[in-house]
């Protein structure tokens, strides 16, 4: 980009533009570039400027990245950048998100609102928790409303009952207009939506035929059966979630291919979240079958087993149904964003979890320190982010998590999941190591169950 030198004498608002940002480079801990000297010259020997009138606009960032941006942006006549798209380092960023999180709470700007929403969330996210919360108060209202089952009173057959809902919740209005349901049903049969629904349902049928085939009935108990089911749980989030996004996100080589996903899934058609789910099924299947055969091989060895029964084709088929369907409703969700007024809190906080995967440090590394080179992305679970507090990949301070589905998003109000704190601050106290020590025990315990009953 060429830079075009600067004439005050003829755009005296755009020295005042170079004058607020060099205002924050004498903030800077660090000496800019070789652009700076040039810079100074240039504004010593510019006249002085009338003072402007004072805007309702947040002050540019402090940090040198930003100040350096914000140079660049006066020099060549662009658009202020706004706060989700500054070039800061991921923590930088969010510590902005919070700041301007404090202005909107303090102020009550509606534009500050729709800026902090899309930072967070996405342009199409859920609302600030502030404005659809219960208006019980205190922690254990935030956890009463988050527990509270309304049963998502936000689709076409509950409208009849939201103004029950109002009742016990803060009355809100989203500004974003809902998507006619006549456009959303032109999308959802348009043929190529249809196909890639046929290709999920093929799959679902093969998959869901292999689990009858290998489910227990005679070979295992229920306990046994059960804790083959929850292992099966734990073990497809771990693998199949957690563990393979910390790979996308760690290996550059996967991020063409893994940011091409992001761009293609979020915020997008619902043809997408058929197709990229089509991929998926066919990857944790891929994961499946060879635990399968670990769990009865002890039993074909011996030769003293006459069926091979097995509860973990079945449980992730379940398991994968559900999620799928978690993925549709937030898409609807999206194109009717009246429907998150009406949805319970532990819905949201998932929500925001969820979308702060894409929203936050997607492809980028720590650049020194004790985690230098290590991936900042975070938000790597789906519906439980036990494993992304042990892994230290969730921007949010969830103290007490747990290995079971929805649970974090229920026992955590709601300001815990609309706060950012950087990963390499949190510190666990000695009641939270042993916490988390003995539900890594349980994890063990349930494995030798799974594998022993052979």
């Amino acid at each position: 980009r060429t830079r075009t030198p600067v004439r005050p004498s003829r755009r005296p608002s755009k020295s005042w533009r170079l004058s607020r940002s060099s205002s924050n480079l004498s903030q800077a801990s660090e000496p800019l570039d070789d652009t700076s000297p040039r810079l100074s010259e240039q504004m010593d020997s510019s006249p002085p400027t009338p003072t402007p009138a004072k805007t309702e606009d947040p002050d540019p960032i402090a940090p040198i990245e930003a100040a350096k941006h914000w140079i660049s942006a006066a020099l060549v006549e662009e658009e202020e950048p706004q706060p989700w798209q500054t070039p800061l380092s991921p923590w930088e960023r969010m510590q902005h998100i919070n700041r301007l999180a404090e202005e909107v709470s303090e102020k009550k700007s509606l534009k500050g609102k729709h800026d902090l929403r899309a930072a967070q969330v996405g342009r199409l996210g859920p609302p600030l928790h502030e404005d659809v919360a219960f208006k019980c108060t205190g922690a254990t209202g935030d956890c009463a409303a988050a527990a509270c089952c309304c049963c998502c009173c936000c689709c076409c057959c509950c409208i009849p009952f939201r103004p029950c809902v109002d009742l016990v919740k803060k009355k809100w209005v989203d500004e974003r207009e809902d998507r006619p349901i006549a456009s959303i049903l032109k999308e959802l049969f348009a043929p190529s939506t249809v196909g890639w629904m046929g290709v999920c349902a093929a799959i679902f049928v093969m998959w869901g035929y292999v689990s009858i085939l290998t489910m227990p009935g005679q070979m295992l108990t229920v306990a046994e059966n059960q804790f083959q089911t929850y292992w099966s749980m734990i073990y497809l989030d771990f693998v199949g979630n957690t563990l393979t996004a910390w790979i996308y996100h760690q290996c550059r080589w996967c991020h063409p291919f893994h940011k091409a996903e992001h761009s293609y899934v979020f915020q997008s058609p619902v043809k997408a979240q058929f197709s990229v789910g089509a991929a998926y099924f066919i990857y944790f299947n891929c994961l499946t079958a060879p635990v399968y055969f670990l769990t009865v091989l002890p039993g074909y060895l011996s030769a003293e087993v006459k069926h091979y029964e097995s509860a973990i084709f079945f449980a992730t088929w379940v398991q994968t149904v559900i999620l799928l369907c978690i993925r549709i409703f937030m898409w609807a969700m999206e194109q009717r964003p009246s429907m998150y007024a009406y949805a319970p809190t532990c819905w949201l906080n998932f929500m925001r979890f969820f979308r702060t995967h894409f929203t936050l440090a997607a492809f980028e590394y720590f650049p020194s320190g004790k985690w230098e080179g290590q991936t900042m992305s975070t938000g790597y679970g789906n519906v439980m982010p036990f494993y992304d507090v042990l892994l230290g990949t969730i921007p949010f301070e969830v103290k007490y998590s747990v290995p079971f589905p929805f649970i974090d998003f229920i026992t955590h109000p709601a300001s815990v999941w609309s706060t950012y704190v950087d990963p390499r601050e949190v510190r666990w106290t000695l009641l939270q190591k042993l916490w988390y020590g003995a539900w890594l025990l349980w994890i063990c315990f349930v494995t030798v169950i799974t594998f022993g009953v052979y």
